[in-house]
């Protein structure tokens, strides 16, 4: 049995010292160390670019930069799979190709775990996938290699094991769809194709039992049958559709309905972007739409679009992010207001993941500031002081100055937090080997100062 001690530092840097040591030794306290860790407005080594638009007119700015944080994401490359991200910051991946594979990242995807290697629901592609209010998973559709499906399945142990909710849902079978989770935990599922024969869709139908049961809310929303397109569900509950593919042809056009998909009014006819399916959409905590990437005319993109009006004007905020033209990849709007992008297609699978953390001054919906002038203190405690190894300790962050990042460096090996450490706010870390850590976090912030 190994026991560990620790005393805090609460100066500017933020670094503790851990001792683990085997009984019968006494338990005694590890002087602290002390280094600089505050970082404005500095470009990490790993930075591809780095972008920054104003809006003169409205006061609005948005910058950020792109990371590549793992070139390989540690899974055979594949196309169409879907992901969520769960309460706690980690994501689940699922599907994909021809597996029902299910995998879990805690720390952005830098690191993958496989928790199922065949999940139940059977290989398929195109499905869609939502994170429940209860912290489940629901997936539903998709094309299985010999037909399209309308099953439905949920995991309430982040992907580890899964029960079909219903086999056969009402909808009829199909892939390439959206589905979106409302304020009230209900799931509304839309439009989507299947090819046996070709067939488009654009009804709307919506769960309020996590899929067991679904009413169709219309058979036709009044957008055009369409698939690989964006859906997404805005701060005030409404839901935003957005492009897509048609029988011949894509579209840029935005619709939006605040009745649960009921209804849909047309925000825009022809969007600022161009025509195109496939594509990335998240919305971030300032009721801003972000989108990026896909399809137009077989042509791939990695433009970055951003919309502070619910899709009725759009600004490009960047036309070269580092990653490469693609569609068909996974995005993703974490918890601390930053967005992951995993894989995705051109001409072939692929399976790198970046990460883009995007600061801004606005009049946006929601504006999220800074208090001018406020510094940047880094600070944190844990949940424990001692304990028999292996020991897990919880990090609470208690910094203050509003940081968009942070870095945690849990002193294993002298490797950095890239391979060993966490990029969540608050994370959980397990010290499984007896001696002396030194424990780092490290705080930043783009833009703003």
């Amino acid at each position: 049995m190994f026991y560990v001690s620790y005393i805090p530092n609460h100066s500017n840097n933020n670094r503790f010292r851990f001792l683990i040591f085997p009984l019968p030794f006494l338990i005694f306290i590890i002087c602290v160390t002390t280094s600089a860790t505050l970082i404005y407005d500095e470009k990490p080594d790993n930075v591809s670019s780095n972008f920054s638009y104003t809006n003169k007119s409205t006061n609005d700015s948005f910058s950020g930069y792109w990371t590549i944080v793992n070139a390989d994401g540690g899974v055979i490359p594949r196309g169409i799979a879907s992901s969520v991200v769960m309460q706690d910051g980690s994501i689940v991946r699922m599907g994909g190709g021809k597996t029902s594979e299910t995998w879990h990242s805690s720390n952005y995807g830098i690191n993958w775990t496989e928790i199922n290697s065949d999940a139940g629901w059977g290989e398929r592609v195109g499905q869609s996938s939502v994170a429940m209010p209860d912290g489940s998973i629901v997936l539903m559709g998709g094309w299985s290699g010999n037909s399209y499906r309308n099953d439905v399945w949920r995991s309430a142990d982040c992907g580890s094991t899964w029960t079909e909710m219903n086999s056969s849902a009402g909808w009829e079978g199909r892939a390439y769809h959206t589905s979106v989770v409302l304020q009230d935990g209900s799931i509304v599922l839309m439009g989507g194709l299947r090819s046996d024969p070709m067939k488009l869709f654009n009804d709307v139908w919506r769960s309020s039992d996590n899929g067991v049961t679904w009413i169709r809310m219309n058979t036709s929303a009044g957008w055009l049958e369409r698939y690989g397109h964006s859906s997404i569900t805005m701060p005030d509950g409404s839901i935003i559709l957005m492009g897509g593919a048609k029988t011949i042809g894509d579209l840029n056009d935005v619709w939006r309905s605040t009745d649960h998909g009921e209804t849909w009014t047309e925000v825009t006819r022809s969007a600022d972007w161009s025509a195109r399916a496939n594509q990335g959409a998240v919305v971030l905590s300032d009721g801003s739409i972000i989108l990026f990437g896909g399809n137009t005319y077989g042509i791939f993109l990695n433009d970055t679009w951003r919309s502070i009006d619910y899709g009725k004007t759009w600004t490009n905020v960047n036309t070269g992010p580092g990653w490469s033209p693609r569609d068909l990849f996974t995005s993703l709007a974490m918890p601390d207001g930053s967005i992951v992008l995993i894989g995705g297609e051109s001409h072939v699978f692929m399976n790198d993941i970046w990460w883009l953390i995007p600061t801004r001054s606005s009049n946006s919906l929601t504006s999220v500031m800074r208090t001018e002038g406020e510094a940047l203190v880094p600070d944190f405690n844990t949940n424990i002081t001692y304990g028999a190894a292996p020991l897990t300790v919880a990090f609470t962050d208690l910094s203050t100055g509003s940081p968009a990042r942070w870095e945690w460096d849990f002193g294993e090996d002298n490797r950095t937090w890239s391979s060993t450490g966490s990029l969540l706010r608050n994370p959980v870390h397990t010290f499984v080997n007896p001696g002396n850590y030194t424990v780092t976090l490290k705080i930043s912030s783009r833009g703003n100062q």
